[in-house]
C-alpha cells in the first residue's frame, strides 16, 4: 500500500479522536461511567464517518486517484453499515445511561437505516439480492414503479437529510452547548461534508456544462455493442487520462434520457482526437444509445479509476484477462501500448460465450502483427463451431498459455476485468498457481 493511501485511511479512521478529546475537555464530559464513555466514542465515530460518506459520495479526485472508484465505492458501502451500527450502539448506551434518547437521534437513526437498506437492495451487488423476496421487490419496483438506477440514487440522497438531523442532534448536546470548541468542530465538519455534496450536485455540473462534448460518430461493433466517439469543443480541452480509466457521461440532447452513467474509455490517450466508449446493451439506457445523432451534446466527468498499468511503474510482462465487454479497459491499454511502441511482453486472454462476440478480432490480429511481443488467445465457452480454445479461463489455460512459455514465471503482472463471478474464479486460480496478491489488479463492474 502506498504512503498516500495510508495517509488518507489514517486521516479517515483517526479523525474521531479530535471530537472525542474535545468532548472530554468540556464541562459536561468528565464523567467516568463506562456507558457514557462508550456513548461518546460511538457517537463521535458515527458522526465523523457519516459526514465522510457525504465527502466520498462527491467523488473527490484528489482521494479517488489513489484508490480507484470501485474500491472507494465498496469502502463507502461498508462504512455506511459500520457507521449505522455505531449509531444504534450509541443510542442504546444513551438509553442505558440516562434512560432516554433525544427524538432527533431517533429520527436520524431511522433515516439512516432506510437509506442503508435501500442502497443494499437497489444499488449494491450484495448477498441480499440472492434472496427470492428481495429479487421480487427489485423486479416489482423496476417494472411497476419505474425505480431505475438513477432514481434509486436520487432516493439514496435521503442520507443528506439524515446527516442534517444528525448535525442538529449533536449541536443540541450538552458538550456542544457548554464548550464552544465542540460546537465549532460539529458545525465546521458538517459544513465540510455539506460543501462537498453541494459542489458535486450543483457547482460541478454547472462547470462541466461549460465544456460540452459532442457525438462525432456511433459505430456498430455488433448488433448489441456500439462505440461512441465524443469530441471536446476545442483541442485545448482534450481530456487527459490514463489507459483503463473511465468517465461519467450524461447525454444532454433529447434522444436519450438525461441520466449519468459510468463507462470505460476504450480509446488511447496517446495523440487523442477525442474519446471513445465501447458500450454493450444491458438495459434501457444503453439500448437507446443507438439513437444518438452526430452532434448530440454530452457532459463528461472524467477521468476516474486506478485500473491502469501506468499506475504500477515496472518492466514486468503484462497479462490481461477479460470477460465479455470487460475488454474495454484492456483495449485502451493495448492501444496505448501499440501507439507508444512499447516493447513489454503482453499476453491477452479474452473469454466470451460465443465466437460472434469477438467484435474486434481484426484489430487484435493487426496488433499481433505490429507488436511482436503481444500474444492474443480468444477463449469461447459455448460455441460448437469454434475450433480454438474453448471453455473457461481455468488453471490449465493460465498454466499452458501464460506461464509455461516464459522462463521467469514470477515477472508477470495480471490485469483482470469482467463479470464478478468470472473475476472471482480467475483470481482464485491465480492464487492457487502461486501468483502473489500484489501482482493481481482488477476492476469490478458493481459494488
Amino acid at each position: 500500500m502506498t504512503l498516500k493511501r495510508l495517509f488518507w485511511l489514517a486521516l479517515y479512521f483517526l479523525m474521531p479522536i479530535l471530537p472525542i478529546a474535545l468532548i472530554r475537555q468540556s464541562p459536561v464530559g468528565q464523567a467516568q461511567d463506562p456507558l457514557y464513555i462508550l456513548s461518546v466514542v460511538t457517537g463521535a465515530c458515527a458522526f465523523v464517518w457519516l459526514v465522510n460518506q457525504l465527502i466520498i459520495s462527491a467523488r473527490p479526485k484528489f482521494i479517488e486517484k489513489h484508490f480507484g472508484m470501485d474500491r472507494l465505492y465498496r469502502f463507502h458501502a461498508w462504512m455506511a453499515v459500520i457507521s449505522l451500527g455505531l449509531v444504534i450502539v450509541h443510542r442504546q448506551t444513551k438509553l442505558a445511561w440516562i434512560g432516554f434518547a433525544p427524538s432527533t437521534a431517533q429520527i436520524a437513526a431511522i433515516l439512516f437505516i432506510l437509506a442503508v437498506l435501500f442502497a443494499l437492495i437497489f444499488l449494491a451487488d450484495t448477498a441480499l439480492r440472492k434472496l427470492t423476496f428481495i429479487r421480487a421487490i427489485i423486479n416489482f419496483s423496476n417494472q411497476k414503479l419505474g425505480v431505475s438506477f438513477n432514481r434509486a440514487v436520487l432516493f439514496h440522497n435521503i442520507t443528506v437529510i439524515a446527516s442534517l438531523v444528525m448535525a442538529l442532534h449533536v449541536l443540541a448536546t450538552g458538550a456542544a452547548g457548554t464548550y464552544p470548541p465542540v460546537r465549532i468542530f460539529y458545525l465546521g465538519y458538517f459544513s465540510l461534508g455539506a460543501g462537498f455534496y453541494v459542489y458535486h450536485k450543483l457547482i460541478k455540473p454547472w462547470r462541466l456544462n461549460r465544456l460540452i462534448y459532442q457525438v462525432e460518430s456511433v459505430t456498430e461493433e455488433l448488433p448489441n455493442i456500439r462505440t461512441i466517439k465524443l469530441t471536446p469543443p476545442s483541442e485545448r480541452e482534450i481530456l487527459t487520462y490514463q489507459p483503463g480509466q473511465f468517465a461519467f457521461i450524461t447525454p444532454l440532447g433529447g434522444e436519450v434520457a438525461r441520466e449519468e452513467h459510468p463507462f470505460t474509455i476504450s480509446s488511447s490517450p496517446v495523440n487523442p482526437s477525442g474519446i471513445t466508449f465501447t458500450i454493450k446493451e444491458l438495459g434501457d439506457f444503453t439500448a437507446r444509445l443507438g439513437k444518438l445523432q452526430t452532434g448530440s451534446p454530452f457532459r463528461v466527468d472524467a477521468p476516474y479509476g486506478y485500473f491502469s498499468y501506468t499506475n504500477y511503474p515496472s518492466d514486468r510482462s503484462l497479462v490481461f484477462i477479460a470477460g465479455g465487454i470487460g475488454i474495454t479497459p484492456i483495449l485502451s491499454m493495448l492501444r496505448t501500448l501499440r501507439e507508444s511502441t512499447s516493447q513489454r511482453q503482453v499476453v491477452f486472454l479474452w473469454a466470451v460465450n460465443q465466437a460472434s462476440e469477438l467484435f474486434c478480432q481484426d484489430e487484435l490480429k493487426t496488433m499481433m502483427a505490429q507488436m511482436p511481443s503481444f500474444t492474443w488467445h480468444p477463449i469461447v465457452a459455448f460455441d460448437d463451431t469454434w475450433d480454438g480454445e474453448s471453455g473457461f479461463v481455468d488453471k490449465d489455460k493460465i498454466q499452458r498459455l501464460v506461464l509455461n512459455p516464459r522462463a521467469d514465471q514470477q515477472a508477470l503482472d495480471y490485469y483482470i476485468c469482467g463479470p464478478p463471478v468470472m473475476m472471482k474464479l480467475v483470481i482464485g486460480h491465480l492464487k492457487d498457481l502461486g501468483v502473489p496478491a500484489d501482482c493481481i489488479r482488477s476492476e469490478r463492474f458493481s459494488l
